[in-house]
């Protein structure tokens, strides 16, 4: 069971400093997050990549994930434009984004991309907004054949839940298409929480993992909030989970220090108490 830690939760820091403190902790691999202070899709260079190569191959760190829900990416409007926005344009912008996102990830030799649907248009249909979403998907899978684009489901987006997240896989039908699964998401937006974590899976190729309060969608240090993490990674470790566990703590970025130690003490914890006790 493998730990990463997403640099969107060390964005008060350069990102090659973070990359070489995610290893100093002792986690395994390092989720790479857009954010302006790191790594922008539109404004990067050679020669900063080449950076970001040598500080993994110094560090053996691997990088997970490339991760491109950073809000403000392409507008002062978050999230926008998305890939279902009303704007025909915008949604090619985005497109533009995740194509170039899929050219830096090559780069880097990162297999997987994280994405989100974006919120509904109040002036669009819900089926005209899911067709967008498929047809975009399916146009970035033939153009990106060599990457895999992970949905993350997002409180009150249009895909917001698993069930969602899992119907829009089957409906694409591609190996392309996986399920990057946020635990603390689940939490906030789902019923019987446990069960629809367990469905998802087997469609998933990347977890986020943090922990929740109260039922409000603020990622807090894993145990410090209400999630059962020992039956969440348990239930991974029944169905032999291989991808990576990303820490994402955005919201402790001004306490990076204490947030990226606690968090991997407590998850090692939990770890190590499951390998203790057997898969039951």
């Amino acid at each position: 069971m493998k730990l990463c830690y997403n640099t969107n939760g060390l964005r008060n820091i350069p990102l090659i400093d973070a990359i070489y403190s995610i290893y100093n902790i002792g986690y395994e691999g390092v989720e790479i997050s857009f954010h302006e202070s790191h790594l922008h899709p539109f404004h990067y260079d050679n020669k900063s990549l080449k950076k970001i190569r040598q500080a993994l191959n110094d560090t053996g760190l691997f990088p997970t994930c490339l991760a491109t829900g950073c809000d403000n990416l392409l507008s002062n409007i978050r999230y926008e434009p998305s890939l279902i926005c009303e704007d025909k344009q915008g949604q090619k912008l985005r497109i533009k984004l995740l194509i170039e996102s899929s050219i830096i990830a090559n780069s880097l030799g990162i297999k997987v991309i994280n994405f989100a649907s974006g919120f509904k248009d109040p002036n669009l249909s819900e089926d005209v907004s899911y067709d967008s979403l498929v047809q975009n998907i399916l146009s970035l899978i033939q153009t990106m054949p060599d990457i895999i684009f992970a949905i993350e489901p997002e409180p009150n987006m249009f895909i917001d839940t698993t069930e969602k997240a899992i119907k829009l896989i089957d409906d694409v039908n591609s190996h392309n298409l996986k399920l990057n699964l946020d635990i603390g998401h689940v939490y906030c937006c789902e019923e019987n929480y446990l069960d629809k974590i367990k469905k998802s899976i087997p469609y998933t190729v990347h977890t986020h993992i943090e922990d929740i309060k109260n039922k409000i969608h603020h990622h807090e240090i894993p145990g410090d909030g209400d999630i059962d993490l020992f039956h969440v990674l348990l239930l991974f470790k029944q169905f032999k989970y291989k991808g990576y566990f990303s820490v994402e703590l955005y919201h402790h970025s001004s306490i990076w220090k204490e947030a990226l130690a606690k968090s991997h003490t407590n998850l090692c914890s939990i770890i190590n108490k499951i390998e203790a006790d057997g898969v039951k």
